[in-house]
């Protein structure tokens, strides 16, 4: 029997703040700036803030993120998030929490009524709703797979909210400069939940994960090089 991680004890509680406190895209912090190794920047449309429906997804977004900042979790995700190195690396380190959640990874069936072959990473059912869970790396901005997440949560009839997962820098190879992921993410997305540009994505929960609660860029590449 599997057992829902959200009921568990060790999940930590915290009240939100309201959207309008929210950080706007040039707040999106890294880990240079704060001794956290992962980042979460969320974003919901301004109508639903407060439903019970978007409160239920925070939890869940709440619990993912107390499972990547475990000291474990954050050992490997440094491991995993090397120059060459793909995604499903990444997926690795969480793959067994995100079914204790209740994800069902590469769900199929969410996009019957189109003819391309799409899948999530990751899917959850909430109610009458559902979050698609997606992981990148390397292609994340260079071959727009952000939009290309983010355009199939708009497609899919089961799912409202995306949880997108991106490294905060990107190192295609040990001499390249880094690559600011997770910040361009936060910004090429946030103009979405404009009212004007509303779209069936109700919510967006970008988490960026990092090399190291104490490597900056710099410090990660002499790493990588030694």
């Amino acid at each position: 029997m599997r057992t829902n991680a959200l009921s568990g004890a060790a999940v930590r509680r915290r009240s939100w703040p309201a959207v309008s406190q929210w950080p706007a895209p040039s707040e999106c912090v890294s880990c240079d700036d704060r001794a956290v190794a992962i980042e979460l920047t969320p974003f919901v449309q301004h109508h639903l803030d407060g439903s019970p429906e978007v409160h239920e997804v925070r939890r869940v977004a709440e619990a993912l993120l107390a499972h990547l900042r475990g000291v474990d979790a954050e050992a490997r995700i440094l491991a995993a998030n090397q120059p060459g190195a793909a995604s499903q690396r990444i997926q690795d380190v969480f793959a067994t929490f995100a079914h204790e959640l209740g994800f069902a990874d590469e769900h199929v069936g969410l996009f019957s009524g189109y003819e391309s072959a799409v899948r999530p990473d990751y899917f959850l059912r909430l109610g009458e709703t559902g979050i698609l869970l997606e992981v990148e790396r390397g292609k994340t901005t260079i071959n727009n797979m952000d939009f290309l997440d983010f355009w199939k949560c708009h497609l899919c009839e089961h799912a409202h909210y995306l949880f997108l997962l991106v490294p905060q820098y990107l190192r295609q190879n040990p001499t390249m400069s880094p690559r600011r992921e997770y910040r361009a993410v936060c910004r090429r997305l946030e103009p979405f939940f404009r009212p004007r540009n509303y779209t069936n994505v109700r919510g967006l929960f970008i988490f960026g994960y990092c090399r190291s609660r104490r490597q900056t860029p710099a410090s990660a590449g002499s790493a990588l090089n030694a």
